[in-house]
């Protein structure tokens, strides 16, 4: 018995020094109220994706980084988080979307974290809004980041977090676009410009919420009653309301007959329903962040 507990002993003083060094070796966030901009004029390595961590409510949180090649340590560059599905990681998510290389080539910063058992909590107070203004943060002060334009974007559960993450006014998102999945309009009444994507034939999330959800931040953002209806292409109806508040703006494609996927993602996903392919909705969303 003497032999187990000091066996039990030695591995328990082992894993709090590995849990030790670890911290040591992770960065931290600066604290809440540091003067944001710190980050311009310090160097950073630029090109491919980069597997990094970040300290968190004492946990170290994962996330991939891919800084544009064309990166100026000097000028400051938009910023776009990318938030995976319920199931899923962030090493999916980025192959999926395309949306870290894509967003590199036209000069933006891409972020996409990995959530906690697969998983992103998106109801206040959430460990995970927690990480993402940490994150905002760090990034903030080794970066030369552009604070008026902070993006986020996700799908289906990081679709429902990214909406709901720019309610945490404290963050400093600028627009947010959701794909698969949407939260209604800020309960603390902050207007946020707004882009959603939805399949008509999608399994797991209802369409049927995402005409409601989108009139909730239209009429948050001063937008119009009644929408413009267009249809681009044979499968997609574009829904886009007018008349909103300056620099706001809530925006609805439709996929009709489209599953629980990302239009033009990297692979079809027959689990989900179909994928049309008549519309890229990393090149829209990054579009859409681009006009802001």
């Amino acid at each position: 018995m003497r032999r187990t507990r000091m066996m039990v002993g030695v591995v328990t003083v082992a894993t709090v020094a590995a849990a030790l060094v670890l911290a040591a070796c992770v960065p931290v966030p600066p604290p809440g109220g540091t003067p944001r901009g710190t980050g311009c004029g310090k160097p950073v390595t630029t090109g491919n994706v980069q597997a990094k961590k970040l300290l968190s409510g004492g946990v170290a949180r994962d996330y991939f980084l891919t800084v544009p090649a064309t990166y100026d340590k000097n000028v400051a560059s938009p910023i776009v988080f990318n938030w995976h599905g319920h199931g899923s990681t962030a090493t999916e998510q980025y192959l999926y979307t395309q949306l870290d290389a894509k967003g590199a080539a036209r000069g933006f910063v891409v972020v996409t974290p990995n959530g906690i058992d697969e998983r992103w909590d998106y109801t206040a107070p959430s460990v995970d809004f927690t990480y993402a203004s940490d994150l905002v943060r760090y990034l903030d002060s080794v970066l030369c980041i552009d604070d008026d334009r902070i993006f986020t974007t996700g799908m289906s559960n990081g679709a429902a977090f990214s909406s709901a993450v720019v309610c945490q006014t404290g963050i400093g998102f600028d627009a947010f676009a959701s794909v698969t999945a949407l939260t209604p309009a800020c309960a603390n009444g902050a207007q946020v410009p707004m882009l959603a994507f939805h399949g008509t034939a999608d399994p797991v999330v209802p369409y049927s919420i995402a005409g409601p959800f989108t009139a909730s931040w239209a009429t948050r953002n001063g937008c119009d009653a009644m929408p413009v209806e267009t249809r681009i292409e044979p499968d997609i109806q574009k829904r886009r309301f007018v008349g909103c508040d300056a620099g706001l703006s809530a925006e609805l494609y439709s996929v009709e007959g489209g599953g629980h996927t990302w239009p033009d993602g990297l692979v079809d996903l027959p689990v989900f329903g179909p994928t049309t392919r008549t519309i890229d909705a990393s090149d829209l969303i990054l579009d859409f962040f681009s006009s802001q």
